[in-house]
């Protein structure tokens, strides 16, 4: 009797690895059709990057410093000084913006608003809010 239950356990578990890894592949496609998980991340978050720098450069200083926590991915956008910077790197920081890539990349495709991400807890603020409500400019 206790082998049926183990083998019925490891059927369960083996079923939800299954699920969990359809669940990546749908989350997947929808970052672009790629199945190597490490590779989508690498280089959407390279591009989010190359997609700042550009951005930071068309806006006057922010004033401040913003951090983006993108899954395990920082980066730092310096408005303190004559121009705005952008950094890989994780400090301290006026404001920081906590989500995953996916989030991110959704909010930039308008395929979610950022007030129904942050009731939904997939983008989270703390800090200084009136600086990550400038982000308008970004987006």
């Amino acid at each position: 009797m206790n082998r049926s239950k183990g083998n019925q356990k490891s059927e369960s578990r083996s079923q939800k690895a299954e699920v969990r890894s359809q669940k990546s592949e749908v989350s997947l496609s929808a970052l672009g059709g790629k199945s190597d998980i490490f590779y989508i991340c690498l280089m959407e978050i390279s591009q989010i990057r190359r997609d700042l720098a550009e951005k930071i450069k068309k806006v006057p200083p922010i004033g401040k410093k913003l951090k983006f926590k993108l899954d395990e991915h920082f980066i730092i956008i310096d408005g303190s000084g004559n121009t705005n910077e952008l950094r890989d790197t994780d400090e301290e920081a006026h404001c920081t913006i906590t989500m995953s890539i996916e989030t991110y990349v959704k909010l930039q495709r308008k395929q979610i608003k950022p007030m129904i991400a942050t009731l939904t807890g997939k983008l989270k603020v703390k800090g200084d809010i009136g600086l990550a409500q400038k982000l308008k400019q970004l987006m």
